[in-house]
């Protein structure tokens, strides 16, 4: 959205490619009210939607968080059934996981 002038006293505002000129170009206030309310109202929903896309994100973290705890439970029950010692852990997953299972467990 953006306040045009013409001529030093022609009004109007532009979106897109639409130009609105109320009251046929007079209304400088009207028009620079309207822009300002437009902005507000573009930067608010701009907002929500990072607010909503965030939250989207953070769903979709906890849903393979929760897939990656599944299947290193599964992991255990196998290695236990197989009566296999867990690996010991690396570096990266002691810092971003909690032991899951009484096997990886006892191999912390």
């Amino acid at each position: 959205v953006e306040h045009l002038r013409c001529l030093g006293c022609c009004h109007c505002f532009q979106f897109a490619e639409t130009k609105v000129s109320p009251q046929c170009f007079c209304a400088g206030d009207l028009v620079a009210e309207i822009v300002k309310e437009l902005k507000t109202r573009m930067k608010a929903r701009g907002d929500t939607g990072q607010i909503k896309r965030a939250e989207q994100l953070l769903g979709e973290i906890q849903i393979l968080k929760a897939q990656a705890q599944s299947t290193d439970a599964k992991l255990d029950a196998i290695l236990k059934h197989l009566n296999i010692d867990a690996p010991p852990p690396t570096a990266a997953a002691t810092a971003t996981q909690q032991p899951l299972g009484s096997v990886a467990a006892s191999a912390y």
